[in-house]
């Protein structure tokens, strides 16, 4: 093909082709699975849609389109077989099995250690500084009431107003 078809621009290539080469098109089937080929299924005489997206779906029936459902495989050439996805599907199950339960053994490791053990030296030091907290403060706060003695004590309305907007800054 020497372009791209996508959309309306399918359609056009379609009547493009079909005026060369003498096809009828309203004789003509066209198949798709997409709402983005409803420009081309509109063109021909017999649209036909195959396991459509939800939108096409819906709009085919609307319409009374075929619709056309496939639910088993089948080999393009002769002599192929279909490829199955068991292997693949049967390995990523058991990794997906593994992985639960790796997170379910670890869970339940966590779980059953005591809650009484220490916790580790760094925690100590931070719980001891934190544990003196208490007793400490007064002792600092102590000063707190001769340093605000010497501020001017304000209403609330003796503050300085903040600057009004009135209008955006645009």
């Amino acid at each position: 093909m020497e372009f791209y078809a996508y959309g309306p621009y399918k359609a056009e290539a379609m009547r493009d082709l079909a005026g060369a080469r003498g096809i009828d098109l309203a004789s003509s089937y066209a198949y798709s699975d997409s709402y983005t080929d409803v420009p081309m299924l509109e063109v021909v005489g017999h649209p036909v849609v195959v396991n459509p997206d939800r939108v096409l779906g819906k709009l085919a029936r609307d319409r009374g389109w075929e619709v056309r459902q496939f639910v088993r495989p089948v080999p393009l050439r002769e002599g192929q077989p279909v490829r199955g996805k068991g292997p693949a599907a049967a390995l990523a199950g058991t990794a997906a099995v593994a992985l639960v339960g790796a997170g379910l053994v670890w869970w339940r490791v966590q779980a059953r250690r005591s809650p009484s053990s220490p916790p580790p030296a760094a925690w100590s030091s931070r719980l001891r500084q934190l544990s003196s907290l208490p007793a400490r403060l007064p002792s600092q706060l102590s000063g707190l009431p001769s340093q605000l003695a010497g501020l001017p004590a304000r209403l609330p309305s003796q503050l300085p107003r903040p600057p009004m907007l009135v209008g955006h800054p645009d």
